[in-house]
């Protein structure tokens, strides 16, 4: 196999993702306990199939997730180290260049497989047990969504949802492809992305600048579960100055942008450092 064949890397680490030995006992475990909790909740309520499907991301959808990339991918550029093949990769003429390509390309799109398939899922357990009637009611239909001050119906809403939850996932998992850059230890990483990952879950929502804000708002996770960015008109107050600042989706959605572009290009430089140093 030629070093610079890049389609074939891609297909290789694509391979390595989802042939991960503990990936899929997680998968049937996750899918198990997300389509019994989907049949045991009609079991007890008679509601539309939106309400339960638009509470996937902020809940058990988000959680399995990001638990498979966490599981996944911490291991992507570290793996060659625990190989002892960095060496061989390194010294290889565009090996490095076109390796790193590969493997970002897989892990994204790794990614993507993933939250697709969770979201088919959602879509066609629910939608199976409680019929699609409903889609085209305003957002507002929805208990969770009443004071959203967002002009469109729940089908629309869906598709959004299932964009914004993408995009989020997308940004952790380039999260976690940096981290892995950057460490020599696998369960490092696992432990400081799944850390990033669960604190937001345990963090109260408030409106008030303080640290409980920061750890709910500066991470990417609040992003992936789209929740709390669409149910209400968001405000940050700074009692300190008196100053109420509406807080737009652009900001949000520019923020989550921003830290993307930033891991992707930190792990690009963190790669080409290494080339530099053999």
């Amino acid at each position: 196999m030629k070093m610079c064949d890049t389609p074939v890397l891609y297909r290789w680490e694509l391979y390595k993702l989802f042939s991960h030995k503990a990936l899929v006992p997680l998968i049937a475990a996750g899918l198990a306990v997300q389509l019994f909790m989907v049949w045991n909740h009609y079991r007890w309520h008679d509601e539309s199939a939106w309400e339960r499907i638009t509470f996937f991301p902020y809940s058990s959808g988000t959680i399995l997730i990001g638990m498979i990339i966490v599981l996944a991918v911490s291991s992507l550029f570290n793996g060659e180290e625990k190989l002892r093949t960095e060496a061989l990769l390194l010294s290889t003429q565009h090996g490095r260049r076109q390796l790193v390509h590969a493997k970002i390309a897989a892990a994204l799109s790794f990614t993507t497989i993933i939250v697709t398939s969770g979201w088919l899922v959602n879509l066609i357990a629910n939608i199976s047990l409680a019929g699609w009637a409903g889609w085209q009611l305003p957002l507002q239909s929805l208990s969770r969504y009443a004071l959203a001050p967002y002009t469109m119906n729940i089908g629309e809403f869906v598709v959004v949802q299932f964009i914004t939850n993408w995009l989020g996932c997308m940004a952790f998992c380039l999260f976690v492809i940096f981290l892995s850059a950057r460490s020599s230890s696998e369960l490092a990483v696992f432990f400081i992305a799944g850390l990033v990952f669960v604190m937001p879950f345990f963090t109260r929502n408030s409106s008030e600048l303080s640290v409980f804000w920061l750890i709910k708002h500066a991470t990417i996770i609040e992003f992936a579960r789209v929740e709390n960015l669409f149910n209400r008109p968001r405000f940050l107050h700074v009692s300190g100055l008196g100053l109420k600042l509406p807080l737009h989706l652009a900001l949000f959605y520019g923020y989550t942008l921003l830290l993307s572009a930033l891991f992707l290009n930190s792990t690009r430089k963190r790669m080409q450092s290494k080339d530099s140093s053999v």
